[in-house]
C-alpha cells in the first residue's frame, strides 16, 4: 500500500494517510504523479509529500544532506543492502556524553566505513561537540563526525519534545 502525509493545520503534525491509486500520489508542490516517478519522501511538516528526481534537484535535498527527506529505494531496480550494524560501545558513548545538553536529541548514528561514524542531531541551542568526537575517537578509535539538523524553533521543539 502507498501512504502520503499531510500536515494538521493545528499541531503541524503528519499523519499519514493512505491512497488508493498508485498513479496519483502528491508530491511536495501538491502536484500528483506516478509511483514509479517518484525517488524520495519528505516529512517537513510545511510541504510534506514525494518528490520526484526533477523536485529533489530543485529543493537541493541530496546537496543539503536534508535530514527530512528519505530515498524510495525500489526493490526492482536495486537490491535491499545490509545495514552495517552499529557499535554498541559507540552509541552508547555518544548517549552518555551528550545526554548532558538540554533541549538536544540524536537523530541518527550511520556508520561510514570501518572506523568512521556520522552523528546527525537537533537541537535548540548551538553546542561545540568537539569534545565529544575527541573522547569517542580517545576510547575507541572511531572517528565521530558530528551533524546539526538546521531547523527553526518551532520545529526543534517538535523533534525533540514532541
Amino acid at each position: 500500500m502507498l501512504y502520503a502525509g499531510y500536515p494538521d493545520a493545528d499541531t503541524k503534525n503528519i499523519f499519514v494517510e493512505e491512497t488508493e491509486d498508485p498513479k496519483r500520489i502528491r508530491c511536495i508542490d501538491n502536484s500528483f504523479t506516478n509511483r514509479s516517478s517518484c525517488v524520495g519522501y519528505c516529512i517537513h511538516y510545511n510541504h510534506p509529500g514525494y518528490l520526484t528526481k526533477k523536485l529533489a534537484g530543485t529543493h537541493k535535498c541530496h546537496e543539503k544532506e536534508c535530514a527530512f527527506f528519505y530515498y524510495i529505494r525500489s526493490e526492482l531496480k536495486q537490491p535491499k543492502e545490509k545495514a552495517e550494524p552499529i557499535d554498541e560501545n559507540i552509541v552508547d558513548q555518544i548517549t552518555k556524553l551528550t545526554s548532558a545538553y538540554e533541549g538536544m536529541r540524536i537523530m541518527n548514528i550511520e556508520s561510514e566505513g570501518d572506523d568512521k561514524y556520522k552523528v546527525t542531531y537537533i537541537s535548540i541551542a548551538h553546542y561545540n561537540l568537539e569534545h565529544v568526537s575527541k573522547h569517542i575517537k580517545l576510547k575507541t578509535g572511531k572517528e565521530i563526525i558530528m551533524r546539526r539538523i538546521d531547523a527553526d524553533y518551532d520545529e526543534c521543539v517538535r523533534l525533540i519534545f514532541g
